[in-house]
């Protein structure tokens, strides 16, 4: 089968969980025999470009530079953007289109899609097509949305985010042109014949921005489970906690290292991400870490992923917004690492208490010092998880084939 994957971005020029997950996904049907092609926008180039990676064909389409405006913006229409799928889908020829994520493409591309038949499948990585940030988290305030109310907050949230409060006049101007957005989104989701959600909660946002229930479809992801290592045995004199993810606002990291503070030995913090992503955010945590148990270890490597699990007995996930299905989270679970994660969003599905792991009240400090605090005097314990999580080549690729075919 021939495969065109669209995304938003891609490794190594970003990582993250939609770029693993895609990156993993592609890389495994290139392994079972498929003709499989990535296509994403790259800011740092003018023209199409390809290379081969692990058999992958990688297609980074030139945009001249944007700022965040014009990846807004390009949802209403990008000459250069449609130009160069159009040339991508005639040198490939899928039999699929598989979307993973449309931020910064023009919604044009899936009307060509239809046009020429091909089948069009949309994983549901995020709330983008409810939500202009994505993320259901406001600008303004920083605190979670509940969605569109007629678009008035959705336009505050725009002014926010470009620091122009002068702009607050036009909020109804703003508010048309997120109804518009609204509109192109709902016809491109009535056009895709399936939506695949990793959360339950994922695919019920999408339904609410206009997908057909009948084509969303709940799947879990898969993740690349070849290198996972067992898990050390804890030394009786520590209790090792890690971070790994993003050092971004809405990761809640700054309400994990406030708690641990207060935590008594023999606890220890370990926070794995990249502080040049946003790098004052990053100042600010390390401002904020006040125990010297707490150590910044910086970016962490995938092929250190497994090892650094294997060393953890305990993954904190502190969010404050509505994540999807992290895939920190399947790893520890992989791992036999329990998760200790915040009860907001789709966190709750993957959480069992006392038995995968707890669930603490989100942008809590007093809750969660006193959730790592029973975890590490042994109020609660769990010593190895036993949970169910999809290898992407063994479960998960055949699962998501079903879907194409």
């Amino acid at each position: 089968m021939k495969i065109l994957h669209v995304v938003h971005q891609y490794p190594p020029d970003h990582i993250g969980g939609t770029e693993h997950y895609t990156q993993g996904l592609a890389t495994a049907q290139a392994k079972a025999g498929h003709a499989v092609a990535v296509l994403y926008p790259r800011d740092k180039q003018s023209d199409l470009s390809v290379e081969d990676r692990d058999g992958v064909q990688v297609y980074a389409a030139g945009t001249g530079g944007r700022n965040r405006t014009r990846v807004f913006t390009s949802l209403f229409g990008s000459k250069e953007l449609h130009s160069q799928f159009e040339q991508v889908l005639n040198e490939v020829q899928p039999d699929v289109l598989h979307l993973q994520h449309l931020m910064g493409w023009p919604l044009s591309i899936v009307d060509r899609a239809k046009q020429l038949g091909l089948k069009c499948i949309f994983t549901l990585h995020d709330y983008w097509s409810l939500c202009g940030n994505a993320q259901l988290l406001t600008n303004y305030n920083q605190s979670v949305c509940g969605g569109p109310r007629l678009w008035l907050n959705c336009a505050r949230c725009a002014v926010a985010r470009l620091q122009q409060p002068a702009l607050l006049i036009g909020t109804p101007a703003i508010a048309a042109l997120f109804a518009d957005r609204a509109r192109l989104i709902r016809r491109a989701l009535n056009q895709i014949d399936a939506c695949l959600g990793p959360s339950r909660l994922v695919g019920q946002m999408a339904i609410r921005a206009g997908a057909r229930p009948d084509r969303v479809h709940h799947l879990p992801y898969g993740i690349e489970k070849s290198g996972a290592l067992p898990h050390a045995q804890r030394p009786a004199d520590q209790f090792r906690v890690a971070y790994i993810g993003s050092l971004a606002w809405q990761k809640g990291v700054h309400v994990l290292i406030e708690a641990f503070n207060a935590v008594p030995e023999p606890a220890t913090l370990t926070v794995y991400g990249d502080p040049a992503v946003f790098p004052e955010y990053g100042q600010r945590l390390r401002a904020l870490a006040k125990s010297p148990r707490i150590t910044f270890a910086g970016k962490l490597g995938r092929s250190d992923l497994w090892s650094a699990l294997s060393q953890a007995d305990l993954v904190a996930v502190p969010s404050i917004w509505y994540e999807n299905q992290p895939l920190t989270i399947l790893e520890a679970f992989t791992a036999g690492v329990p998760v200790m994660a915040s009860d907001l969003g789709a966190l709750p599905e993957l959480i069992e208490d006392d038995v995968t792991g707890w669930r603490v009240r989100a942008n809590d400090v007093a809750a969660w010092t006193q959730a790592l605090t029973a975890a590490v005097t042994g109020i609660k314990r769990i010593d190895h998880v036993e949970a169910e999580v999809s290898d992407v080549e063994k479960d998960h690729l055949p699962k998501v084939m079903a879907f194409y075919r």
